[in-house]
């Protein structure tokens, strides 16, 4: 039953059949017998822990709260997300936003938000509402982002897939960065299967999108590039700061406001072993304009400057500056601020760049309990990272796919479930958390020889 699930279903499906089960009366599979699991390891793990029988009622049940399309082939009959539970809509329905904290998987990219009576619901991780009652079950997806260039699009949102256990939801805000000139720019893209539709926004608040909805898919927000000057005005951004203790680094991150923080904290911790400083990072940036970083006391900061360019980037995450840090515990001031280049030469070479202050922040930073750690895994860990995603982005998309599936060949593979749906810096992510920094440029270097691009390797991996 489960070679119809495309990866992120299987990954929802093994979601909810570990620990997520509620209102069953059998004992759950532990989450970290499923994690990596393929298709055929699940079900071999749920016919060892429930039976036969058991088996296939949790599958079926589980599958159908999925893909409830499935239902045809599954029973026999049409299901529809609503057959486990009947709704009466309300005409004086309670408007006051609920905020609610959703179950959100390991990776912090599956989120799960139960509504228990009709009303607005505000989702505490990644700032969707929704109206209506029920239970959902929702993620993060990478864009098409060459499909949507093609048509003078960007993304302005994370795309969000939705699938609806039980309950009806009629409307859904999804979260935006914009401020008041652009947001007539704003449309939704609503995405069933290999169909595209751009939907007209409803309403537009300060910080939302609204649209009615018959159903759940796929909703995201895309901004449409009438002209190069476009993206010039100032959108809702986060400077977002991490700390990795090892070896007294922080990281700075300019990012749109309505990315998924969870998503942020979880990808940094993972990529370079750093922990998130909680702190005002609200602020006003512009795409493509050039920021420059200041910090007392400070060893160094990496680069100067740095143009603000993940203005419409919902999965890399990559920091922006480097600030390498006294060793000693000691409050820290730093300030972002923009730098205004005056068109006129003669001008800017007499009293240079104007700038202003973005944003500004006192920091305690505390020293941590010394712990061992290689420099395979944490110094050397974000150098390698940048250098194999540039070696990918060279590849074109037919031979990228030819690189994952000799990935999955390895006598020590990465799953092809977690492959299937990895773009270029996710694939590269999956690599140094399988053979570790040094690892993962042996593994690229060999596949890249069997492919025949040598003279990728010896520019790129060999100077």
């Amino acid at each position: 039953m489960l070679e119809c699930l495309v990866s992120d279903e299987l990954r929802t499906f093994q979601w909810l059949v570990s620990d997520h089960m509620t209102g069953e009366s059998l004992t759950p599979v532990g989450r970290e017998k499923l994690q990596h699991a393929d298709r055929l390891t699940t079900a071999r793990l749920l016919q060892e822990h429930f039976g036969p029988t058991q088996t296939e009622n949790v599958a079926t049940n589980i599958l159908l709260k999925i893909v409830p399309s499935l239902g045809v082939c599954l029973r026999g009959q049409g299901v529809t997300s609503q057959t486990s539970t009947h709704i009466r809509v309300e005409t004086n329905v309670d408007t006051t936003v609920v905020k609610n904290k959703p179950e959100v998987s390991e990776d912090g990219n599956m989120f799960r938000l139960r509504c228990r009576q009709l009303g607005v619901f505000l989702c505490s991780e990644t700032g969707l509402l929704l109206e209506g009652v029920g239970d959902v079950v929702y993620q993060t997806v990478p864009w098409d982002l060459d499909f949507l260039s093609a048509k003078g699009l960007r993304p302005a949102g994370p795309l969000f897939r939705f699938k609806l256990l039980t309950g009806s939801f009629h409307r859904v805000h999804l979260p935006h960065c914009l401020l008041d000139c652009a947001q007539h720019s704003l449309s939704v893209a609503h995405i069933t299967g290999d169909s595209v539709d751009f939907i007209t926004p409803g309403q537009v608040t300060d910080s939302h999108v609204i649209i009615d909805i018959s159903g759940f898919s796929c909703f995201g927000l895309v901004f449409r590039i009438a002209s190069p000057d476009s993206d010039r005005g100032a959108i809702g951004g986060l400077v977002l700061l991490f700390h990795r203790f090892s070896d007294s680094s922080l990281f700075v991150h300019l990012l749109p406001r309505n990315v998924c923080l969870n998503k942020v904290i979880k990808t940094c911790k993972q990529r370079i072993r750093a922990e998130y400083l909680e702190t005002i990072s609200d602020c006003e940036l512009i795409p493509n304009q050039t920021y420059k970083l200041s910090g007392q006391p400070a060893v160094f900061i990496q680069p100067e400057s740095s143009k603000f360019v993940n203005f419409s980037d919902y999965n890399n995450f990559l920091p922006s500056f480097q600030v390498q840090l006294e060793a000693l515990e000691a409050d820290m001031s730093l300030k972002l601020q923009l730098s205004h280049l005056t068109p006129f030469r003669l001008i800017g070479w007499l009293i240079g760049s104007i700038e202003s202050l973005v944003w500004h922040q006192v920091l305690t930073l505390r020293a941590a309990a010394s712990s061992p750690c290689t420099e395979d895994s944490v110094s050397e860990s974000v150098n390698v990272i940048l250098l194999l995603h540039g070696i990918l982005k060279n590849l074109e998309l037919e031979d990228f796919k030819t690189f994952q599936r000799l990935l999955n060949l390895r006598s020590d593979p990465i799953p092809v479930c977690q492959l299937e749906a990895a773009d270029r810096m996710r694939t590269v992510d999956l690599m140094v958390q399988q053979y570790h920094a040094e690892g993962a440029k042996q593994v690229t270097e060999e596949i890249l020889r069997k492919m025949n691009f040598n003279h990728l390797v010896d520019q790129q991996l060999r100077n």
